[in-house]
């Protein structure tokens, strides 16, 4: 990157887009400062089609821009406008830019004015968007996709775009300073993101929330700030014309369950968000509120064009880190279940899946790869398994069944289907639990001589037998009354629930398994 100095007095043919910030230069300052030479290139740069006679550019802040956009002119001592040139060429061709770009006299001749982005503040704007128009700008350039019959997609089909973009900040007295380029994107049919393992394999962070009374009603708005998005669900959003949306959920106290209470712009880093219609009772503050909340990203698969997607179809990342504020670990238990559900927090065996649930509950398919999973990672101390993509699932997205699966601590029911919901027999639990084991500690010994012997081996399944074995082996299972009990065999059985887990059972087999590992170290 460097300052270019400006030549007066050539023809620009160029276009320049505003992504502002657009701060007054009349703005008194309360310090002399010298502004910087030097700034780094657009940040997540892509672009879509829109309506096939022009593109969607979006764009991030790197990290001095926004820096310098958090800071107001007399904190800085100095004022500055944010622009950003877009160039582009189209197959093979030749890019636009010419050294009359730099020219100071005529480099916001094709300025496109765009003033609600990269302004930081309060709900964290580093992002920005704009339109840009083929024909407006270049009126005699014919290898654009401006044909009169065009209104979509066709073009790209059999034709690419590549565009790249860079800043030109002007901080007044005829100083302007230019970016380097950003990293080039091509637009077209043929260059297709594996937007489904982006999404599968992204989710938003939540770095704090707290619930404050706003206005003379003091209404109640929760008001969340989020990590830098992710680059690649960055680059995605852009590639599908800014079209991605973060979804919040909260549960409060007595809740059993987490509700979808709205979605927030993408471009916001710092949501607030109204939950009056959620806290039912008004409160002065709600300092004492105890509750919990999450988010996640989503969009309509249409907006990413190259997808070909024709109908409505949302989807989602996995959820974000859940923020609990005052709530239970748990909201019900068996009293034999204190002491093993104390030490299953002690020891971080809790999924958020189970946070405030009811734990004399039968534990599901789902909830328990959670529990393997997070069983895993803290004994192993390993927690970068990404989930497999693409996802060979069609009944769950969850990114917890997903790295369980890629890491074989679980299994399908079949080839397509997880069943994430139905309750999970013992004979399943020993197998995922053995399978962790093994991960863990792959040198062990895992014979099952001196097991014990049960009424009801027969009723095991083959492929799980060593697994249910060994597992009774070490105590992790225990049986009752000479019985294994794997799985409900009979209609009277499977009327009942023979042979489910409650959650503190599986919990108190998850702390079992991680003293075990440590007993063999």
């Amino acid at each position: 990157m460097k300052k270019i100095k400006l030549r007066r007095g050539s023809m620009l043919f160029a276009l320049l887009m505003v992504f502002s910030l657009l701060i007054p230069m009349a703005t008194p300052v309360t310090a002399e400062s010298t502004p910087p030479t030097t700034i780094s290139a657009p940040e997540n740069f892509a672009a879509s089609n829109y309506r096939g006679t022009s593109v969607y550019c979006t764009l991030s802040a790197p990290d001095d821009l926004r820096e310098l956009i958090n800071k107001t002119n007399a904190e800085r001592g100095y004022g500055m406008k944010i622009l950003a040139q877009v160039d582009f060429k189209t197959d093979s061709g030749n890019w636009h830019y010419a050294s009359d770009w730099d020219d100071g006299a005529t480099f916001t001749k094709y300025t496109l004015n765009y003033y609600n982005s990269l302004t930081g503040g309060d709900k964290g704007f580093y992002l920005g968007h704009q339109q840009l128009a083929f024909k407006n700008m270049f009126p005699t350039d014919t290898n654009v996709p401006v044909e009169a019959a065009f209104t979509s997609w066709d073009w790209y089909k059999s034709h690419s775009m590549t565009l790249r973009s860079r800043f030109a900040i002007d901080f007044g007295n005829n100083n302007i300073v230019f970016s380097d380029w950003s990293n080039e994107y091509v637009l077209s049919n043929g260059n297709k993101m594996d937007y489904m393992k982006i999404l599968n394999q992204n989710a938003p962070k939540i770095l704090s929330s707290k619930i404050e009374t706003l206005g003379v009603n003091k209404v109640p708005w929760v008001i969340l700030q989020l990590d830098q998005h992710p680059d690649a669900i960055q680059m995605f959003n852009a590639a599908s014309g800014n079209s991605m949306w973060t979804e919040i959920w909260l549960r409060k106290k007595g809740d059993q369950e987490f509700k979808n209470i709205g979605t927030a712009s993408f471009t916001q880093e710092n949501i607030y968000l109204d939950v009056s219609a959620y806290f039912e009772k008004k409160l002065d503050n709600y300092d004492a509120q105890a509750y919990e909340v999450k988010v996640r990203y989503k969009i309509d698969e249409r907006a990413y064009q190259q997808s070909g997607a024709t109908e409505y179809k949302l989807l989602y990342s996995p959820f974000s880190n859940i923020l609990s504020y005052g709530m239970p670990e748990w909201s019900g238990n068996s009293t034999w279940a204190t002491p093993e559900l104390e030490k299953a927090s002690k020891l971080g065996l809790i999924p958020d899946i189970l946070k405030g649930a009811d734990m004399t509950k039968n534990i599901t398919r789902e909830e328990f790869a959670e529990v393997a999973l997070l069983m895993y990672e803290k004994a192993s101390g390993i927690t970068t398994t990404t989930p497999i993509s693409p996802n060979p699932f069609v009944d769950t997205t969850n990114p917890q069944i997903l790295k369980a699966f890629q890491l074989g601590i679980v299994k399908g029911y079949n080839d397509t289907e997880f069943r994430p919901k139905e309750f999970i027999n013992r004979e399943q639990v020993a197998s995922m639990l053995t399978r962790a084991i093994k991960l863990i500690a792959p040198n062990a010994d895992y014979s099952i001589e001196g097991a014990p012997i049960f009424t009801d081996n027969k009723d095991i399944s083959g492929w799980a037998l060593n697994d249910c074995l060994y597992i009774a082996k070490t105590g992790i299972i225990k049986g009752s009354d000479g019985k294994f009990m794997p799985r409900a065999i009979t209609d009277a059985q499977k009327a009942v629930g023979y042979a489910n887990n409650s959650r503190e059972q599986a919990l108190a087999m998850s702390v079992r398994t991680v003293e075990e590992l440590a007993g063999q170290k």
